[in-house]
């Protein structure tokens, strides 16, 4: 079959446990346009198209309608171009004998996105807040340990005083956190299920600094790297006269960059070299870096991922601002999710549901996490999670009723 063929020219494996769910005829062609488009591939160059049949040249063209390809199909022969392909609605053939002058129109490869690799973990760190946390950790740490520490911390302050910067002058924490929100902004309140009209604020000022503090950490390698961050990001906070609370217990919760599993690229090398099925491979992906249950993976809507970030209204609904869960997207994972996003919504019938058939109750997930080589992270309700507990502490007001 051509889509397999398609398939394993992306890099994905066809083997029983790396393919489910996309090896039949329909659901293999949605595979590989989820793919194309996840991954913004612009050009496709299929060579000996003249052994290609009727059915496949138009399968070819549609892929080329659904995703805007740039096709070209090589002749290898001297019979002409079949009428059919001449003729094709919408499509005007260039015919040209220099294969070279058509790879010359392609652009140069693109780099890899960088992640860390597994960096060594810090040692433990005093449980400081920003007014105390160098000093204390000068005491308690070796000088080398401190030293690395340290460029941490300074690192992740200068990162995100450079990103307060850009998000405006003003001295209120949620207004600022406004200009830090995932476009398109408008789309926000569909996830926000019915609140009155001119209430949108609080909401989307929540998720502007869940989303501020998830991206300072969503590259995190480790947990003491992810604490370290954040100290850097609180005194950040501080010199732009915005105090920023972060829970006491800091050091002993659970959540992003905590308790979950480093998404590194050779980790979405792994899936997506022996996953063919985009659903199932961002449901991998999404789990190693929210740490979410499967429960709540499985109710995740296919709206929820604007950009490189996902916002969960909860299993039933969000009353308040407290009850959405907000995650950024590692860069390396973003492709695999847009990817699962365009799968579901070509189905027959679209999914509603981001990961629909990929949890399931049997040990799906798990199946997929083994078939990769990859270990799953320990998982926790994001209402137990740091950033929840950190939007409440900083906008009491809009959580009256969600200090438990």
């Amino acid at each position: 079959m051509l889509a397999h063929d398609l398939l394993l020219a992306l890099g994905h494996s066809l083997d029983r446990a790396g393919a489910a769910g996309a090896t039949g005829p329909d659901a293999a062609w949605r595979a590989v346009a989820a793919w194309i488009r996840g991954d913004g591939i612009r050009h496709l160059i299929v060579l000996r198209a003249h052994r290609l049949s009727a059915a496949q040249h138009a399968r070819l063209l549609r892929l080329r309608h659904d995703t805007g390809l740039y096709l070209v199909l090589v002749w290898h022969s001297r019979d002409p171009l079949p009428p059919r392909l001449e003729r094709s609605v919408g499509v005007r053939p260039h015919i040209t004998d220099d294969l070279a002058a058509v790879t010359r129109r392609l652009p140069p490869p693109r780099c890899a996105t960088h992640t860390p690799t597994d960096a060594p973990e810090l040692p433990a760190l005093p449980d400081s807040d920003c007014a105390t946390f160098l000093t204390d950790a000068a005491a308690a740490l070796s000088r080398a340990d401190h030293t690395r520490v340290a460029a941490i911390y300074h690192q992740a302050a200068g990162t995100a005083s450079r990103r307060l910067t850009a998000c405006g002058r003003s001295p209120d924490l949620a207004r600022r956190m406004l200009a830090y929100l995932p476009a398109p902004r408008s789309h926000l309140r569909t996830l926000y299920g019915t609140i009155p009209h001119g209430r949108a604020r609080p909401w989307h000022a929540t998720v502007g600094l869940c989303r501020f503090l998830g991206d300072l950490v969503a590259d995190s390698p480790g947990r003491t790297h992810t604490l370290t961050r954040l100290r850097g990001a609180q005194a950040a906070f501080e010199r732009h006269g915005l105090p920023l609370a972060l829970p006491p217990n800091l050091n002993h919760m659970v959540g992003v960059g905590l308790t979950t599993t480093p998404v590194t690229e050779q980790a979405i090398a792994r899936i997506r070299g022996r996953v063919a099925n985009p659903a199932h491979a961002a449901a991998l992906a999404t789990l190693l870096f929210t740490g979410a249950t499967h429960r709540e993976l499985t109710f995740l809507p296919r709206c929820a991922v604007i950009g490189d970030t996902v916002i969960f209204p909860g299993t039933r609904g969000a009353d308040h601002p407290a009850d959405l869960g907000v995650w950024v997207v590692p860069a390396a994972a973003r492709p695999l999710l847009h990817a699962a996003v365009v799968f579901q919504e070509t189905r027959a019938v679209p999914a509603d549901r981001l990961f629909a058939d990929a949890i399931g109750r049997a040990g799906r997930l798990h199946r997929t996490a083994r078939n990769c080589g990859l270990m799953l992270p320990a998982l926790h309700p994001r209402r137990d999670g740091w950033l929840r507990r950190t939007g409440i502490l900083n906008f009491p007001g809009i959580f009256p009723d969600a200090a438990s």
